[in-house]
């Protein structure tokens, strides 16, 4: 329609500007094309007006499509949501399934009302199992699994015997950290550096010296920062220039990690020459050494270009290492 006004008025432009400049009428010429003008003008507007709401008409369809496939794709995920908690719940994951029934939304009508009576039961029923475990926990004196699963019921309940069972865990964890730890230290020998801010603790009776043959472990501590070392060595009358060393348990054989050139550390002295390595334990070194508290019987063998020299591990020694290994697990297990 629009157009059809554009269309007239420039003919009707064109026809009068021929006619107007035969009559050499300027001012009524003017005049007719100022109305002229504003014909098309209009038409113009209307037509851009009929376009616009064309096009909101278009968007709106297309928003009402896309809406809809939403909708479907929602409902079908709920619905698929609803089937996989009945599952869960016939494998008796109670868990799993009170998530999968909290994913059913009220659109889905089939299926929301008998989801939110499952959340209900699954969250009583999950709340009791979880206070029950706990409890159990508590009286076999596992404070820390005790207190895990007090939390879980506490994520699905606020209940007031909960939060008590809780208090009661961490009051005993606490209690029960503070005598092992005066237990363990009965047997560590603690020596604080405060130029260098390090405490180093070791085993009683283990002072990185050698008489005959040291194998000793023994714990650094900075702030939050633990580190386990080995110190091991030997004096004997004549150099052997250690370039390995192996351990034999029980259980396995082992090569002690170092650099023979660097980490080999050697001294004269009265009586005989005294070699050995004091050395960081890697995570692997750990594992090792933990085996040798295991064991029967220990052999140490250290190996130079010629010759090795053989030594046992005494109970003494491997008692002293159990003590720094349990005192470095549990400074670990502190600052985390």
């Amino acid at each position: 329609m629009g157009f059809i006004f554009i269309g007239a008025g420039f003919i009707g432009l064109l026809l009068s500007s021929v006619l107007l400049m035969i009559n050499q009428n300027f001012n009524k010429f003017l005049l007719i094309t100022i109305i002229l003008l504003s014909i098309i003008l209009s038409g113009l507007g209307f037509t851009m007006e009929v376009i616009n709401q064309n096009n909101i008409q278009t968007s709106a369809d297309a928003n009402n499509k896309t809406t809809a496939a939403d909708k479907k794709e929602a409902i079908e995920k709920s619905n698929q949501a609803f089937q996989d908690a009945v599952e869960f719940v016939n494998n008796k994951n109670y868990a799993e399934a009170l998530n999968k029934y909290t994913e059913v939304i009220e659109e889905d009508k089939d299926h929301f009302n008998i989801a939110q009576e499952k959340i209900k039961e699954l969250q009583d029923r999950l709340f009791s199992d979880y206070f029950e475990q706990a409890q159990k926990a508590y009286n076999n004196q596992n404070y820390i699994e005790a207190i895990s699963k007090i939390d879980l019921a506490l994520n699905i309940k606020q209940d007031a015997e909960a939060r008590e069972l809780k208090n009661k865990c961490e009051s005993a964890q606490k209690m029960q950290k503070e005598q092992r730890e005066a237990e363990m230290m009965q047997n560590i020998t603690k020596k604080y550096d405060d130029v260098e801010n390090i405490t180093w603790y070791s085993a009683n009776g283990d002072h990185k010296s050698i008489d005959n043959f040291a194998f000793q472990a023994y714990i650094g501590q900075k702030d939050k920062y633990v580190l386990l070392r080995l110190f091991t060595g030997f004096h004997l009358e004549d150099w052997l220039f250690t370039r390995t060393i192996k351990v034999k348990t029980d259980s396995k054989a082992f090569d002690i990690p170092f650099d023979s050139l660097r980490d080999v550390q050697e001294k004269i002295a009265i009586g005989g020459i005294y070699e050995w390595v004091d050395i960081p334990a890697s995570p692997e070194l750990i594992d090792d050494l933990k085996s040798i508290t295991h064991s029967k019987e220990v052999k140490i063998r250290f190996s130079g270009k010629e010759y090795y020299k053989d030594f046992i591990l005494s109970d003494t020694q491997k008692k002293r290492l159990q003590y720094i290994l349990d005192y470095y697990d549990y400074l670990k297990k502190s600052t985390q």
